[in-house]
């Protein structure tokens, strides 16, 4: 297919079925006029043909850009999206991870926070914390049967509508109301302050107060005679909660007594949630460097993946040989080999794109720049190193150069590095500079190698979790700023450049229509002229008796 010609015929152009108009020239001069008007107008076909190559060839260039934005803004939505900030390699919390495990979670469980203190707490409780609750004296029964949520209250003994006042808030109440119209009506009717819940197992309805602690109360301060006593409740007098009282002692031997509103508390960078029973619970809290190095380890891999890509769209080369196709040669193809033959005349078509170029190079500076103030250097002290883009036989291996590795060990190394230099390793990676330094290569130099990377990223892609927005890459694969009807106005992204071709193939092709036009109106012409000629010739001939 690499011979493959392209055809350059204009529509119009042959009498003989070509095009969309019936010429009938040539009659009297013997002349081959479509032939002659289709070599006059070859430069002009040829021009057009190669000019839609072009157009292609940007809108190919486009798409790529595109697919590649896609995978960036992928790879930042993973490690740099604050809405994911726990995956963030740019986050300092995330390098400072801490387990904590319970010896009876029934007791007590807890969530340590990045600045937890390390060590065994024993969390000794001695009463929970309880919300405000009124139950019906028994269960509540329709005839023989416990009662179901589908009851109305009518077939419990309600013979006429009425009113429930709970703790200030009036409700009315219908007896069409079923067991399960009345809970919600007693939510809505009281904000959702207090909720309410009918249990069908044992006919018993339970309403509680939505806070806990010695500062919820709950009361029926009156209602219809007749409701209370078919909802089993004669209690009016006010129920108040309690606090949860417990006692936390520290790995360095102090102990806090805590009388609290609620079963959660929180102390030495812990969160302590306090489960359904009394007793003793002892608490571990340690360090975890496993996590943020799994971390890294998940962001060199999309890292490497990432760099293979854009890398191998830098350095691969264009082939020649197959050139966009057109119309006329697609439908001489099937599918299969208009997508083989495209995918060999998109190579090349990143090659040594200087934007990528200079994000790559950017990125990859980042890493080996020095970080002011970390005490500590990217490289194989951390466990880590970057690949010198050799395969084993010493060949250059493209989509290779500039991969993130870890060194022999280097998993283990990196874990070391934290539990020793866990303050210098964090602002390594996640040092961000003071809000005083407006310089922009001194705040370069006092930025951690993620901060760094995601400063990047965003001057070329914008934010994670953004897509609309004016950073290099976006604004030239997606912004238009021409919409001139001639192409004179400014910006030199992808669709402007794919706006003026458009608008100058227009040109070309309208230029040529005319050219092609007034060659056949010349022909035409001289066919006009030829017939007279004929004619004369005749009638002089005729003049002088046909000798």
């Amino acid at each position: 297919m690499s011979d493959m010609s392209i055809n350059s015929t204009p529509s119009g152009m042959t009498g003989s079925g070509g095009g969309d108009k019936l010429r009938i020239v040539g009659m009297s001069t013997g002349l081959d006029v479509d032939g002659i008007v289709q070599k006059m107008l070859r430069p002009q076909q040829l021009r057009i043909s190669n000019e839609k190559i072009r157009l292609q060839q940007m809108q190919w260039k486009q798409e790529a850009y595109r697919d590649i934005i896609k995978d960036i803004k992928s790879f930042q939505d993973e490690f740099f999206n604050v809405a994911k900030s726990g995956s963030m390699v740019n986050r300092g919390d995330n390098y400072s991870v801490f387990t904590a495990e319970s010896g009876d979670s029934d007791v007590a469980a807890a969530f340590a926070s990045s600045n937890a203190v390390e060590g065994n707490y024993v969390i000794d409780v001695t009463r929970l914390a309880k919300q405000a609750e009124i139950r019906s004296s028994e269960g509540i029964t329709a005839g023989a049967d416990i009662a179901k949520l589908t009851t109305k209250l009518s077939e419990i003994g309600v013979t006429a509508d009425g009113t429930i006042q709970i703790s200030g808030k009036s409700i009315s109440i219908s007896k069409d109301d079923t067991l399960l119209s009345f809970t919600n009506k007693v939510r809505n009717g009281t904000e959702g302050k207090v909720n309410a819940v009918y249990d069908e197992i044992s006919g018993m309805l339970i309403l509680q107060d939505t806070q806990t602690g010695e500062g919820s109360n709950l009361q029926i301060e009156s209602g219809t005679d007749e409701i209370l006593t078919a909802l089993k409740i004669n209690d009016t007098t006010v129920h108040n909660g309690s606090n949860a009282a417990f006692s936390i002692t520290s790995p360095y031997g102090g102990t806090l007594d805590v009388n609290n509103q609620t079963n959660v508390y929180s102390v030495n960078g812990l969160t302590i949630n306090l489960g359904n029973k009394i007793g003793k619970s002892t608490i571990t809290v340690k360090p975890d460097d496993d996590a943020p190095v799994k971390m890294i380890k998940d962001f060199i891999g999309k890292y490497n993946s990432l760099v293979d890509e854009i890398q191998s769209k830098l350095t691969e080369k264009s082939n020649k040989d197959y050139k966009p196709l057109t119309d006329e040669q697609k439908k001489q193809m099937s599918k299969d080999e208009i997508a083989s033959w495209e995918a060999k005349s998109k190579e090349g078509i990143l090659r040594s794109d200087p934007m990528l170029t200079q994000m790559m190079m950017s990125i990859r500076r980042a890493f080996f720049d020095k970080v002011e103030g970390a005490g500590i250097s990217f490289g194989k002290d951390l466990g880590l190193d970057t690949s010198s883009g050799l395969d084993e036989n010493n060949n250059f291996v493209s989509g290779e150069s500039g991969k993130i590795l870890f060194t022999v060990g280097g998993e283990e190394k990196l874990k070391q590095a934290l539990k020793n230099n866990r303050k210098e390793v964090t602002d390594l990676f996640t040092k961000t500079p003071d809000d005083n330094i407006t310089d922009p290569v001194e705040k370069y130099n006092n930025e951690g190698i993620f901060t760094r990377i995601n400063d990047i990223l965003i001057d070329y892609v914008g934010r994670a979790g953004t897509s609309l927005n004016s950073a290099k890459l976006t604004s030239m694969a997606n912004k238009q700023n021409d919409f001139s009807s001639y192409g004179s106005g400014t910006g030199n992204t992808l669709p402007d450049q794919i706006h003026r071709q458009n608008l100058y193939l227009n040109k070309l092709t309208t230029k040529m229509i005319a050219d092609q036009e007034k060659y056949y109106n010349q022909f035409s012409a001289l066919e006009t002229a030829m017939q007279k000629l004929s004619a004369q010739s005749a009638w002089l001939y005729q003049q002088y008796g046909g000798q």
